[in-house]
Order: C-alpha cells, then sequence, then structure tokens
C-alpha cells in the first residue's frame, strides 16, 4: 500500500504523470498461478499394438507345416520292416524282391507280400483304406477387443471476472514469503545513497507489507477494498482516481482490468504503487503481485503474496 520514501510538500500525488500501467512488460508476464496442463501422448508408445504381442511378428505369417493332401500321417515306411522280415535264404530274398516289384504302391501290402511271397496280393478293393491325412489346426482369429469408452473431457471453467474477487481472503504464504518481503525491501534500500539508506529501509519497512487478511465486496461494476492495517477503498472499475490513505498518507488509487487479472494503482506523490490480483481457476486462491517505482529506486521493488479464500 504505502509507497513513499520521503515526502515533499511541494510535490502531491495530482502532480505526478499518468502512466498506463496496462502496457508494462511486467503485468505481461505474469501468469496464473492454476494452469491447465493437457496431457501429451508417449510418442514412444504405439496405440496401434495390442498388449502381449510382439509388434515385430505378424500373426498372418506365423509358419505352418505343409502335409501333402495323400500322404499318410503315420510315420513313413523307410524300409527297416522289410528289411526286418527277410529271411537269410538267398533265393527267398530275390523272390520277395521279384515280388516287392510287382507289388502295387501302397506301403503295407508291399510289407506283406515282401514277408510272405506265395501269399496272393489282396484284391484292390480288400485293401485297407488309408486313414485320412490330418489337417493341421487352425488358431482362432483373435476377437478384436472392443474400444474402451473414453471418458468425458470436464467443461472448460467459466473465465474469471471481477465478480470472482468478492470475498475475503488470509494470507497463507508462510515464512518463505515474509523472508522474500525483507530480501526485497532490503534491495531496495541498497539502491539509494548510503547516507540516507537508513532512512530508506525504515520507510518500505513502514509501508511494504504484509495484509493478513484482504476483504473485496463487488456490486456491479463498484468495488470496494478493505485492508487489515485499516485502510479502505471504493472506486468504480476503470473509473477515476479516487482519494484515500494509508497511515497518514494521502494517495489516489483506481482499479483496472485485463483478462482475468485486477489491477490496483496508487499514486504518491514521488512513487507509484502497482498491486495484480490474480485468482486461481478454482477461485480459492489468490495470488497478489506486488511493484514499487519510486523516483529514487533505480530498480523497482517487486515481491508477491498468497491468500486462501475464508
Amino acid at each position: 500500500m504505502g509507497l513513499v520514501l520521503a515526502v515533499t510538500a511541494c510535490k502531491s500525488a495530482e502532480d505526478r504523470p499518468n502512466t498506463d500501467p496496462l502496457n508494462d512488460p511486467w503485468l505481461d508476464e505474469i501468469e496464473a498461478d492454476e494452469v491447465a496442463v493437457a496431457a501429451t501422448p508417449d510418442p514412444a508408445a504405439d496405440p496401434s499394438a495390442e498388449p502381449g504381442t510382439d509388434p515385430g511378428t505378424d500373426p498372418a505369417e506365423e509358419p505352418t507345416t505343409a502335409v501333402a493332401p495323400d500322404e499318410d500321417p503315420v510315420a513313413p515306411n523307410d524300409g527297416s520292416e522289410v528289411a526286418a522280415a527277410e529271411p537269410a535264404d538267398g533265393s527267398t530274398a530275390e523272390a520277395a524282391k521279384l515280388a516287392g516289384a510287382s507289388a502295387p504302391s501302397n506301403k503295407s501290402g508291399a510289407a506283406v507280400a515282401a514277408a510272405d511271397p506265395a501269399k496272393p496280393d489282396p484284391a484292390p478293393s480288400e485293401q485297407p483304406a488309408a486313414a485320412p491325412a490330418e489337417q493341421p489346426a487352425v488358431a482362432p482369429a483373435p476377437a478384436e477387443a472392443a474400444p474402451k469408452p473414453q471418458p468425458a473431457e470436464p467443461p472448460a471453467p467459466a473465465p474469471i471476472t471481477i465478480a470472482d474477487f468478492d470475498g475475503t481472503f488470509r494470507f497463507s504464504g508462510g515464512s518463505a514469503q515474509r523472508q522474500a518481503l525483507e530480501e526485497a525491501i532490503e534491495f531496495g534500500a541498497n539502491q539509494v545513497a548510503g547516507i540516507i539508506r537508513g532512512i530508506a529501509r525504515k520507510r518500505l519497512t513502514k509501508t511494504q507489507i504484509i495484509d493478513d487478511e484482504i476483504k473485496m465486496s463487488v456490486s456491479g461494476d463498484k468495488i470496494t477494498f478493505n485492508w487489515s492495517n485499516g485502510s479502505t477503498m471504493t472506486c468504480v472499475i476503470g473509473g477515476p482516481k479516487v482519494s484515500m490513505s494509508f497511515k497518514g498518507d494521502k494517495y489516489l488509487g483506481r482499479v483496472l482490468e485485463k483478462g482475468s487479472k485486477m489491477i490496483v494503482v496508487f499514486d504518491a506523490p514521488d512513487a507509484v504503487k502497482t498491486l495484480v490480483y490474480v485468482l486461481s481457476a478454482d477461485r480459492q486462491k489468490l495470488t497478489v503481485h506486488h511493484k514499487l517505482d519510486a523516483d529514487q529506486l533505480s530498480e523497482p521493488v517487486t515481491f508477491k503474496l498468497s491468500y486462501t479464500r475464508k
């Protein structure tokens, strides 16, 4: 709230030239605290691959064992049966060879004729029927998995407006932000001449403070602030500057908006204090970004404070 390093009697807040805080690059760098991040698909994952399958193997190309239609699936006769049935007598063996030459192509019949050459071959009609060729087992085609229903995407939250800032918020930044504020004050004090550094540090410590509670009441295009330091201000959003006081000092305040951000600007005789209020997407968290531009500072003093809705 407070901002001047020293009050000069010949100057007033009205004498300070108007500036447009909406064109400040610092304002454009401030983003909302909660930003929805869309999940990105993993490029290494192949959504077309089914679980449990090798992506490098085509099920349609699995090797199969071909079987000739007229081939007996029983182990083929390699002549061992004939050799085992041949007697030692050479004449008989010769007769068996002649009989084998005139025997039909049926392997089982040839074996019988070699064993007993005197027995006539069975008539073609009496020969045993060959066992049907065994067909290779064909794996059933895998059933196509039904597509899983995709969960419905939650609707996008409504854009944040000034009306969403209505309510009471309590400081929740803890010791880390208190320490950051002390460092910001020291940063500002070190920018002035050593002879007045102690005065600047004391003034900054008095004016750059943490409000434990902020209450905002929005009614139409008007907003009223009640800070726990005792200061109040009511103004029209986007309207003219209004007079307000903070710890005995007079300031001119106004409220602007840019996108989802609410900007509060205070003009003092030798400085400008800008506050940027940012709400989280669920409207429960409030971040207040502070920036002090003063004539005696070569660089602005900045810090931010976090609040939670009561």
